[in-house]
């Protein structure tokens, strides 16, 4: 980022968007992912849709049918606390919770569980430390054919044990697993706990999906969309090395993946998360 656009970005924090337009996007020639996403603002859940739409949905509940989950959480650093219209590039992240993804160019350790900032309840000086996510995509129970959103859920979401007939997102899934069921087969009801310091959110079993969009949730989970929703993307996608007149075979030559890589880590200098 030059000098300029800095200055630009602080005194008017309006100008960043999340959700880059289709033209910006294009002649940038990155392959950012845009997810739609369904998110908890000031106690409430919002869907967020793109291209600046956002709606707001009453209460502090919401049925949801969950058709992907990342099989692990995933952790991201940012240096910075975070604050309201402005962005913050994140300094270290993994997919796994394991290791720093290779995109990282300074990782804060090479292992997560030995990195202080991912220790629980760690504070720097400023207040920020690593932060645990789980990532799911979800499609609401009222549109099972409709938007497949993405659902980013904190650590105090994760693990919380079976309260008044509530869980934590993998007890949860725990528990429909030893009853034989699939978390697409069931209604899930989202619930925020409206007494918790940071937003809580809790998970239950509603009802049965009708047998009918057994086939069509099995779809959308298998979808572009869905697969893009719950990886960690914190740096755009990569474009395929035959864009650089890199072939198949080239790339089992070592000599030119010594070129490809040169290039992929010049790409990987564009770092932000969409």
């Amino acid at each position: 980022m030059t000098d300029d656009l800095a200055k630009i970005i602080k005194s008017n924090p309006d100008v960043v968007d999340e959700t880059l337009d289709a033209d910006t996007l294009a002649v940038a020639g990155a392959h950012y992912i845009i997810n739609k996403r369904l998110v908890v603002k000031d106690n409430t859940f919002q869907k967020h849709l793109g291209n600046g739409e956002s709606e707001v949905i009453e209460g502090q509940e919401l049925k949801v049918v969950i058709v992907r989950m990342a099989h692990s959480t995933s952790r991201i650093y940012y240096p910075n606390s975070f604050t309201q219209g402005t962005y913050t590039k994140p300094t270290c992240w993994s997919s796994d919770s394991k290791v720093p993804d290779r995109e990282v160019l300074k990782p804060l350790s090479n292992s997560c569980n030995q990195c202080p900032y991912s220790v629980r309840n760690s504070v720097v000086s400023n207040g920020s430390s690593c932060r645990l996510s789980w990532r799911i995509a979800v499609v609401t129970a009222d549109n099972l054919d409709g938007d497949v959103l993405q659902l980013i859920i904190p650590s105090h979401s994760c693990w919380q044990k079976e309260t008044l007939g509530k869980w934590g997102l993998k007890p949860y899934i725990k528990m429909l697993a030893d009853n034989k069921v699939n978390a697409n087969r069931v209604v899930t009801k989202l619930h925020l706990d409206p007494l918790a310091k940071y937003p809580r959110m809790l998970f239950s079993p509603r009802a049965a999906v009708d047998s009918q969009y057994f086939e069509g949730l099995q779809k959308l989970g298998e979808s572009e969309e869905a697969v893009n929703a719950v990886q960690l993307n914190v740096v755009p996608k990569l474009p395929d090395p035959e864009a650089f007149g890199f072939s198949k075979e080239d790339s089992m030559q070592p000599d030119r993946r010594a070129e490809a890589d040169e290039i992929v880590q010049k790409w990987s200098h564009i770092s932000k998360e969409i």
